[in-house]
């Protein structure tokens, strides 16, 4: 199931204490709804410019660790 989950475990503060673990957590959990919103918009923005989501989807294929496991693209 951790497969599914992360591809890695991240210790937190100098000994992976569960308070310093209780504060990273919501800035994870921000940054993951900040990517997801952002790539939601500007996959509308390109679909209303009329370019394919495929084409914007290769064009930051640099960043590819975004996308990664997130199963098909969207269409």
């Amino acid at each position: 199931m951790l497969d599914a989950v992360g591809v890695r475990t991240v210790r937190a503060g100098d000994h992976g204490s569960a308070a310093a673990t209780t504060r990273l957590e919501p800035a994870a959990d921000n940054w993951v709804v900040a990517v997801t919103h952002a790539a939601g918009e500007a996959l509308a923005l390109a679909r209303t410019l009329d370019v394919a989501p495929d084409g914007f989807l290769d064009l930051i294929d640099g960043n590819r660790p975004t996308w990664a496991g997130c199963g098909p693209r969207p269409r």
